[in-house]
């Protein structure tokens, strides 16, 4: 396993841990640890988020005469965590993250009112 492998596995464990703890268990510098997290942040390869309490997956599909990019962007807008464009029966599907299950319905409903959103169908995440 590479260092930066071996610094994600760390993070993984315990997202809160110091660089100097990492360091120490990894027999690196804390500098290094420090740099190649930068440098994983700065690629995309490494980020960081805030798990809230209600998430769910929903996918969603639209009118093929709207660019798919153009309602993704509206979807972010709303408060998404995350949009990818997929293949299959629908052609969008969205990470949703929110303090409550109302709040994550009410997200649902707004999505719903966006032109170009012909269905949604919501899969709420029971376990991560």
């Amino acid at each position: 396993m590479d260092l930066d492998q071996s610094i994600i596995a760390e993070l993984r464990k315990d997202p809160e841990i110091s660089y100097l703890a990492i360091s120490r268990r990894l027999k690196v510098s804390e500098g290094t640890v420090r740099n190649r997290i930068r440098k994983m942040k700065e690629t995309g390869r490494l980020r960081f988020s805030v798990q809230l309490a209600s998430s769910a997956f929903v996918e969603v599909s639209t009118n093929p005469r709207i660019p798919t990019s153009v309602i993704a962007k509206k979807i972010m807008a709303l408060g998404a965590e995350r949009t990818f464009e997929v293949a299959g029966r629908f052609s969008i599907g969205v990470l949703l993250s929110t303090e409550t299950m109302a709040d994550l319905n009410d997200l649902v409903e707004k999505i719903r009112s966006i032109q170009g959103v012909i269905q949604t169908e919501t899969f709420p995440i029971m376990k991560q």
